[in-house]
């Protein structure tokens, strides 16, 4: 009610569709998995909505996970400050372009007759996501931050007061600040704006575990969390481990009729799960992935198999992770632990080699010597690395 979400008005009155409503209660975890706090949200139920009457733009971007990584990278080689901060009800600050009506939500009915037209983004409306970006880039750049070529969810102000950047993943921002007094400003000028939670020093986000050791310069990601909770939703959790995340000599082949079919559905929702830990941080999951989802469109109980033996690995190798050094010359990404995929990045050239398993190589390693910058390399740099490695 204090944010001016709607208002109540006649059910005559009420122009257009009218959506229904209903309450979702989730508990809210920490990085470690233990429960932070139980919360509940109302929500438009938006599948009665339709397009060009109720609608019209929806896409919102949010940070991609190469960016994020990159910040971080950054952030273990250069050593600023690096925070996060949450928008609190972060939609309903974003405002509705079109008219919206909506039943009123079970327990607060004020007669039959009365429903809500909404003056503000409620969660659940496809528009919503929009809004709430159109305003948060308003207030960005009016604060006089500039928006980023290639992701338009990142966002650089460099002045007297010091660099500073930060990543919005829809109400979760990341913040790499090159001094506290210039992080502390910004958080003020958030705060007068919008009801913010201030998390602190960056310890999770997106699912990725964050340990930072500023005085080693390195930063360690890994999603041990998410990984068991996967395991466990598709009860894995206490399956056999294993060393390869395909058993060896597998050959994968289109399901032939006297095969017996998988699944489906159940197979496309493991690899997505799968997907989400290979983007973040698994490259090693990046060929089974790749090749199991050859046959999502017709997966045969060979496949699944398949996707069980990756569960099996993540099972034996749930701590593995990314790490960035501090090297001021390269970024080293490595794992904790012997892992069947070793990743050395150039970050002045954008060039990636892999090594053999268990072979980490760092700055004093000949093979991995940087390459000198060429006017050529900076050209081929994307606009935030350019941007940022200067």
């Amino acid at each position: 009610m204090k944010a001016g979400v709607f208002r109540s008005v006649s059910r005559l009155s009420a122009r257009g569709r009218v959506v229904s409503s209903k309450w979702v209660f989730k508990v809210k975890r920490q990085s470690d998995g233990s429960i932070e706090r139980y919360k509940t949200r109302l929500v438009a139920r938006c599948f009665s909505q339709k397009p060009g009457i109720d609608y019209d733009e929806l896409f919102a971007p949010v940070a991609k996970f190469q960016s994020i990584r990159l910040l971080l990278a950054l952030a273990a080689m250069h050593n600023p400050e690096l925070h996060q901060m949450d928008v609190k009800t972060a939609f309903l600050y974003g405002s509705l372009e079109e008219l919206v009506f909506m039943e009123q939500p079970e327990g607060f009915e004020r007669g039959k007759d009365m429903v809500w037209q909404l003056i503000k983004a409620l969660y659940g409306l496809k528009q919503s996501p929009r809004g709430w970006y159109k305003e948060l880039d308003g207030a960005l750049k009016s604060l006089g931050f500039t928006r980023t070529v290639s992701d338009h969810s990142i966002y650089v102000r460099n002045n007297s007061e010091g660099l500073i950047i930060v990543g919005v993943y829809v109400d979760d921002l990341t913040i790499p600040a090159a001094n506290p007094n210039t992080l502390a400003r910004f958080k003020t000028e958030m705060s007068k704006r919008y009801e913010m939670k201030d998390l602190g020093e960056l310890h999770f986000i997106l699912g990725l575990q964050v340990k930072r050791d500023r005085v080693a310069r390195t930063l360690h990601l890994s999603q041990k969390q998410y990984i068991d909770t996967v395991l466990e939703r598709f009860e894995m959790l206490n399956c056999k481990p294993a060393k390869s995340p395909l058993r060896s000599k597998t050959v994968m082949s289109v399901r032939r009729d006297h095969e017996e079919r998988a699944d489906q559905a159940r197979y496309l929702t493991t690899l997505g799960s799968l997907v989400y830990a290979m983007l973040g941080t698994r490259p090693d999951l990046a060929y089974p992935v790749g090749l199991l989802g050859r046959f999502a469109s017709d997966p045969s109980v060979t496949h699944w198999e398949g996707v069980l033996s990756v569960f099996q690995y993540l099972k034996h190798t749930s701590d593995l992770g990314i790490t960035y050094s501090g090297d001021v010359n390269s970024l080293m990404v490595s794992a904790m632990q012997t892992s069947p995929l070793v990743m050395l990045i150039d970050v002045e050239s954008q060039v990636a080699t892999s090594s053999g398993c268990g072979e980490e190589r760092s700055a004093g390693n000949p093979r991995s010597n940087p390459r000198p910058r060429s006017p050529q390399a900076m050209q081929n740099m994307s606009p935030l690395l350019r941007l940022l490695v200067n």
